[in-house]
């Protein structure tokens, strides 16, 4: 993974989780690229999480994810309820602490690159977040960040993904300020007309078909193995196609409490 893949990987997943901020435990993120963690925190993109409320379980094959127990002390650990029922077995403390990255973080950075002033304002229905007024060369115009398939940069009608215009090299987190000036300069209305709203609204139809079809996997997990826990569902869930790699058991679960 180079220090681009991680940045591009970081906007896929807050794209994905339409303004909650994207978690990453402390083991993934000492995988990265050293630079790319040194830039990220620098800029302060990434910063400390919360501990984690779940874990894959380690005890067998089948790795559910699991509510972790103790998990505020040095002894965190998980309980089986399949293989080794009752089992309980620690879990590692780079896979409790945890970093994130927030629209709001993503944001700030944009706004200091571009000398605009940050707002974090949030407009609905097209779930754009405003981050502030910056300047062309010829006029200003509201920046924000908008959500879907990946993570963008919507200025006026034109939209572009922002791992598009972010490098990440020698330790600095850089936006190409060149090319949103020109953006900027190009662009006319506001950042809300019809066709941007309908790519907003196909996103949305999208999502909700995902979710539709998440709980629809769970359902019928649950008729195959009735009486579990749902954690276990979930783990199971972000391990089979088609979610395997594209959505995790945290994810997962949110999608099933949401219940919309």
């Amino acid at each position: 993974m180079t220090p681009g893949d991680v940045f591009a990987d970081v906007c896929d997943r807050v794209a994905y989780l339409r303004g909650d901020a994207a978690l990453f435990t402390a083991r993934e993120v000492a995988q990265w690229p050293a630079e790319a963690v040194a830039a990220l925190k620098a800029c302060e993109v990434l910063a400390k999480g919360p501990r984690a409320t779940s874990a894959e379980c380690p005890g067998c094959e089948e790795r559910c994810t699991m509510p972790l127990l103790d998990a505020a002390s040095a002894h965190a650990h998980v309980r089986c309820e399949t293989t080794y029922c009752g089992v309980r077995f620690p879990i590692r403390p780079d896979e409790v602490a945890q970093w994130q990255v927030s629209p709001e973080a993503i944001g700030r950075f944009v706004a200091q690159a571009t000398g605009a002033r940050f707002t974090g304002t949030w407009r609905e229905p097209e779930r754009l977040m405003q981050i502030g007024a910056a300047m062309g060369a010829k006029q200003s115009r509201m920046l924000c960040l908008a959500f879907g398939d990946d993570l963008g940069l919507l200025i006026g009608a034109e939209r572009v993904p922002l791992a598009d215009l972010v490098t990440l090299a020698d330790g600095t987190l850089a936006l190409d300020t060149a090319h949103v000036q020109r953006m900027i300069d190009a662009a006319t209305g506001d950042a809300r007309p019809s066709s941007i709203l309908s790519q907003q609204e196909k996103r949305a139809a999208e999502t909700q078909a995902r979710h539709d079809r998440v709980r629809q996997d769970y359902l019928a997990l649950r008729r195959r193995k009735p009486g579990m826990s749902q954690p276990w569902y979930a783990g199971q869930l972000a391990a089979m196609a088609p979610w395997k790699g594209v959505l995790k058991a945290e994810t997962i679960r949110k999608i099933l409490r949401s219940r919309k």
